[in-house]
């Protein structure tokens, strides 16, 4: 191939094809990637209103089904509070925040709830209009490359994978982050056990929205060449209730076919559903879940940022 591993710069060969477009996989460390890339007009093309907002329940393709539904928010809450929790204790005080992929502002508002202040940036114009009014002291910018300021925090939840260059992201958030910093990161898991008996077909293997696929093992690789520490992991979406959601439906809705049967099971699993951050987690542990989130303190600029 004619591109080396973002992570570790050894080769990548075949992973297959998924809708058009081809996927690399490196020899070494396991990083999956998109080869060629979309161009930034498809790209674009992929995040707009209908990303966030489907016209009809029964309507399928990218992001959400409706981002301003009253259990989508209450569940975002609740996520965004464990987060905030774990970002306060591992940089020690409130501080500012830049929330990148903002979406409607329902993380960054919970934040600005708990005494922070910051922004966002969210490339769509509809969800940037109502994070605005969500978080009316936080400025919400159309790109990362229009960001300015400086933060003791920047969020990217499941924000780095849809990225076209990575790299470039990660030098604007150098150029954002304060020393010592904490940077957040979530996306899918390419380690789980769905993932591996799927490979290509996982769900979450959805070329042009997802580019990017990491392990933990290579985003440590990664994100080292600019500068950060990583100090720790959490796992989250344990694959048996997502699993029977894909199966047999929504345990929300119940007109599904065995509602109340994925509702018994998302209770009884609710307790198993993340666990706590740590540094090093077994892989007979992360394979379980399908989600990842990645907690990394900004030491400084590193050289091997250039390679």
């Amino acid at each position: 191939m004619s591109i080396k591993c973002q992570c570790c710069l050894s080769s990548l060969r075949s992973f297959g094809e998924k809708k058009g477009f081809q996927l690399v996989k490196c020899e070494n460390c396991g990083f999956i990637t998109t080869d060629p890339l979309p161009t930034l007009d498809e790209v674009k093309a992929v995040y707009s209103k209908q990303y966030f907002v489907k016209d009809g329940s029964e309507q399928k393709g990218f992001g959400y089904q409706d981002v301003f539904s009253i259990e989508w928010n209450e569940g975002q809450k609740q996520v965004s509070k464990l987060r905030i929790r774990i970002i306060r204790d591992l940089l020690g005080k409130q501080g500012s925040i830049l929330d990148v992929g903002c979406a409607n502002g329902i993380f960054l508002g919970t934040a600005i709830e708990k005494g922070w202040n910051g922004g966002g940036v969210e490339i769509n114009q509809d969800m940037r209009e109502v994070a605005a009014k969500i978080c009316p002291k936080g400025e919400i910018f159309p790109s990362i490359e229009e960001a300015s300021g400086s933060y003791d925090v920047i969020t990217m939840w499941e924000y780095l994978e849809h990225m076209r260059q990575p790299e470039d992201t990660l030098k604007n958030v150098q150029r954002l982050l304060k020393p010592q910093g904490i940077l957040c990161l979530s996306f899918p898991n390419i380690e789980s056990r769905t993932s591996y008996q799927k490979k290509i077909n996982w769900e979450h293997v959805c070329p042009p929205e997802h580019l990017h696929y990491w392990t933990e093992r290579n985003i440590s690789m990664f994100l080292s060449r600019f500068g950060f520490s990583v100090v720790g992991f959490r796992y989250f979406g344990l694959r048996w209730p997502l699993e029977a959601n894909r199966k047999f439906g929504s345990r929300s809705n119940p007109k599904t076919p065995f509602w109340p049967l994925t509702t018994i099971l998302y209770r009884l699993c609710k307790p198993f559903y993340s666990i706590p951050v740590k540094e090093n987690v077994p892989y007979s542990i992360r394979r379980l879940y399908e989600g990842i989130e990645v907690y990394a303190r900004y030491i400084g600029r590193t050289e091997k940022a250039g390679i």
